[in-house]
C-alpha cells in the first residue's frame, strides 16, 4: 500500500513540475506576462475570434522612450522594477479580452480584441494613457513613463500575424520619430 501511495505522490509531483515548466516556457520571468513564444498562439486565436464574431482586433507594439537612460541612471534592478510596475498598471486597465505580452527588454505587444471598429481605439487609448500618467517612484524620484505605441487593426489590415506585428512596429517607429507629438500612439497606414 505504501509503495502505491509513493507512486501516486511522485506522479502528482511530476505533473506539478510539468505544469510549472510549461508556464515558465511561455511566460516572462520578470513580469509574469505571456512571452514571445505564447504571442503567436494568442494573436492567432484573437484573429480567429475576430473573424468569427465579425469584430476588429487591434495589434500594438509598445516601446519605452529613453529606457536606456533609466537603466543608466538608476541601474538595471530599478529598470526591472519599472517594467514590472508598467506591466501591472497596463494589466489593470485591460479588458478580459485583451492581452499584454512582453517581447523582451522594454518592448511589449498589446492585443485588443472585440473592437466594433477602429474608432474604439479612441476610447481605449485614454485609459492606457491614464494608467501611465502617475509617476513611478525610483530612489525617491518620480519617473514619468513615456512610451511609443504603434497599432494596426485587423481585418482592415488583413495580414498574417507576423506582418501585423511588422506593421504595428512601423507605426510605433513613426510616432517615436515625431519630435512634437500630441499623442503617444499612431495607427498604421499603408
Amino acid at each position: 500500500m505504501s509503495h502505491s501511495l509513493n507512486e501516486i505522490d511522485i506522479k502528482k509531483e511530476l505533473e506539478k513540475e510539468r505544469r510549472k515548466s510549461e508556464y515558465l516556457a511561455h511566460h516572462d520571468a520578470l513580469t509574469g506576462l505571456p512571452n514571445r513564444l505564447l504571442l503567436t498562439n494568442l494573436l492567432e486565436g484573437a484573429l480567429k475570434r475576430g473573424d468569427r464574431s465579425k469584430t476588429y482586433v487591434g495589434v500594438g507594439i509598445i516601446d519605452f522612450d529613453d529606457f536606456k537612460h533609466i537603466n543608466d541612471t538608476f541601474g538595471h534592478d530599478e529598470g526591472d522594477n519599472l517594467l514590472k510596475e508598467f506591466a501591472k498598471r497596463v494589466k489593470n486597465i485591460l479588458r478580459q479580452t485583451d492581452h499584454l505580452v512582453r517581447l523582451g527588454g522594454d518592448e511589449f505587444v498589446i492585443i485588443m480584441e472585440d473592437l466594433k471598429n477602429k474608432d474604439d481605439l479612441y476610447i481605449l487609448m485614454p485609459r492606457l494613457e491614464e494608467a501611465l500618467v502617475k509617476p513611478i517612484i525610483i530612489n525617491g524620484q518620480g519617473i514619468y513613463l513615456k512610451i511609443s505605441l504603434g497599432i494596426t487593426v485587423y481585418p482592415i489590415d488583413k495580414q498574417p500575424p507576423s506582418v501585423l506585428l511588422i506593421h504595428a512596429d512601423n507605426a510605433m517607429y513613426g510616432i517615436k520619430a515625431k519630435k512634437d507629438r500630441e499623442t503617444f500612439w499612431q495607427l498604421y497606414e499603408e
